[in-house]
């Protein structure tokens, strides 16, 4: 799977909902936006970290109530070919 390729393509699903508030901090679009400059900072990272973080990422744009588990797995499949 092309997890950076998921991780932007998440983060573009995220910056359309970005207007989306909510009280917790590490589920907040802001928290999202460091992650993925420390993703973009760190090519080094493993596979098995990418995909914790790619996870967290999709957990947190669905909290937010616009986006479903299936929108994030259509964003897996489209990167995993």
């Amino acid at each position: 799977m092309n997890i950076r390729g998921a991780i932007e393509d998440t983060m573009s699903c995220a910056k359309t909902q970005a207007r989306r508030r909510t009280s917790i901090p590490e589920l907040s679009f802001e928290h999202l936006v460091d992650m993925h400059e420390q993703i973009k900072a760190d090519d080094t990272m493993s596979d098995g970290k990418l995909n914790r973080w790619l996870g967290w990422m999709q957990a947190a744009i669905v909290s937010w109530g616009h986006s479903t588990l299936e929108d994030m797995k259509q964003i897996n499949l489209k990167n995993s070919k």
